[in-house]
Order: C-alpha cells, then structure tokens, then sequence
C-alpha cells in the first residue's frame, strides 16, 4: 500500500502545480527533492505561518518522492491540514 501510488496522476499534479510554488517554496522543494534523491534519509519539519503554503508544498514533495517510487510519509499537526495531505 506505501508503493501503490498512480504514476499518472503524480506526473499531472508535478506538471500543473509546480509552477505555483512560490520562490521560497522551490528553494525547500529542491533542498529537500535533492536529499531525496541521493538517499540521505531525514525528516524535515516545516514551520511558517498560517496561509503561506505548508500544505500545498508537502504535497508537491510527496507527489515527487513517491513518483520515483520512494517511500515518503507526510504528517500535519493540525486536523485540517491532515486531511488535506494524500
């Protein structure tokens, strides 16, 4: 089930959403993308204030971690930020 994700949909939500991200959130998303990708394993904690796209940039590294077929985990602290995460 933590490798069942659908390739297409990942491709459509990297394609159409990471223009979106804002010039901080690219600075986190490749930090983080490029740890990924040489397999250093961590955790990342990520700590802004409300509204400024936490949510939003979770999802953006979920859906590259797990397009490469990585196991990728991601938690929210707040009920609906929760829901809001694949």
């Amino acid at each position: 089930m933590e490798i069942n994700y659908d390739p297409v949909e990942l491709a459509e939500i990297l394609q159409t959403d990471f223009s979106r991200l804002t010039a901080k959130q690219r600075l986190t998303f490749g930090c983080v993308c490029c740890l990924v990708e040489n397999a250093l394993e961590q955790m990342f904690f990520v700590d802004a204030a409300r509204e400024t796209g936490k949510t939003f940039l979770t999802k953006m590294i979920l859906a590259k971690t797990q397009s490469q077929s990585k196991t990728a985990l991601g938690v929210a602290s707040s009920g609906i930020a929760a829901t809001l995460l694949p």
